[in-house]
């Protein structure tokens, strides 16, 4: 295998496609499978000793899940219409998480409601103050998504459509492979696959069979935890092993947290970097690689370079880090954004 190229990206040179992107966008209608929790976090001074006691100094309940915190965040950008599919509890028992996607705009009206269900999947988040450090402790009893179940909800939701790409990005959380690997195969089938991308999340390495998702995406979210539960400590090692058994179309990502984020491009053989976004503190962190593949998935959508993408993807996600939820999060970026041209501008005229 040929050496590939290195570039490195800073962070602190936004391009003019951010803006132009933000500002006059190209549609995106994505729909993203995964996982739907309700989050209670929990933030302390710092983690309680076992058979300990402490106060929290604050609590927050929050709809959580991977692929629903990232249509949060590119449901904030104009021109994006966001679908979530899961297989949720009752109607009843989901109410909260139903009316907070639809206070975010996000439709789910393809989602499985299971009656017998009487309790939503749950995340308890313990975030210690002195480390940054969250613990996550859930429970989810809900059988997955089938691919019988996706197959019908997902006819019944393209015939719907008048357009003749009913979505051009469907995302998948990489939670029950086979199923999964199945509901990728018969997308393949559809006459307008060529025009959408599908991607993948690998987030938990433990998870059984997901290898069988890695030559199925165009697009692949690698996390610093599945690379380090494969055995590897550097996410350039790490991309280039996985390279070959991707598609040769593919672009691979890969967050590292306070380290940044790589990108392997497949068809130039060319390697991405950029570092993560200084900020004065981090306030919350949860959802950080949620945001960074939302911010990858837009970028992309817009025809953004892999570079440009990159560094757009590392600062929205510091932006997350430096507030607590995700509200806001894009406005913040655009007018910081800018902020830089304004000052650049005016440096050109002195």
């Amino acid at each position: 295998m040929s050496e590939p190229e290195q570039s490195t990206s800073n962070s602190s040179a936004i391009p003019k496609s951010i803006i132009s992107t933000i500002n006059q966008p190209k549609p995106l209608k994505i729909l993203a499978i995964g996982s739907a929790y309700e989050d209670t976090i929990l933030y302390v001074d710092r983690f309680p000793p076992e058979d300990g006691k402490q106060r929290a100094q604050r609590v927050e309940k929050r709809r959580g899940g991977n692929s629903g915190n990232t249509l949060t965040v590119l449901s904030q950008f104009p021109n994006v219409d966001a679908w979530f599919m899961a297989s949720m509890a009752s109607k009843e028992a989901s109410t909260f998480l139903v009316q907070d996607f639809e206070a975010h705009n996000i439709k789910t009206t393809t989602c499985i409601f299971r009656p017998s269900a009487t309790h939503a999947p749950v995340a308890y988040i313990i975030h210690a103050d002195n480390t940054s450090s969250r613990t996550i402790i859930n429970y989810n009893s809900i059988d997955e998504l089938t691919f019988d179940e996706f197959q019908q909800i997902f006819d019944d939701t393209c015939s719907n459509d008048n357009s003749s790409i009913p979505f051009n990005w469907i995302h998948f959380e990489g939670r029950n492979a086979a199923e999964e690997a199945k509901m990728i195969d018969y997308i393949d089938t559809k006459d307008w696959r060529n025009n959408a991308i599908i991607s993948v999340e690998f987030e938990k390495p433990f998870r059984r069979g997901l290898e069988v998702l890695i030559d199925k995406a165009d697009v692949l979210f690698f996390s610093k935890v599945f690379a380090e539960g494969k055995g590897y400590d550097h996410a350039d090692e790490f991309l280039q092993i996985m390279s070959p058994y991707c598609k040769d179309t593919a672009i691979l990502f890969c967050a590292w947290g306070s380290s940044g984020a790589m990108c392997f491009h497949n068809p130039t053989k060319k390697f991405h970097s950029a570092p993560a976004l200084a900020i004065p503190s981090v306030v919350d962190s949860v959802g950080a690689g949620d945001t960074f593949n939302a911010g990858a998935i837009y970028s992309l959508s817009q025809g953004m370079s892999p570079e440009s993408c990159l560094r757009f993807s590392c600062e929205l996600a510091g932006r997350k880090c430096a507030q607590n939820g995700f509200d806001g999060i894009v406005e913040k970026m655009r007018l910081a954004a800018m902020k830089k041209e304004e000052i650049a501008a005016n440096k050109q005229m002195i």
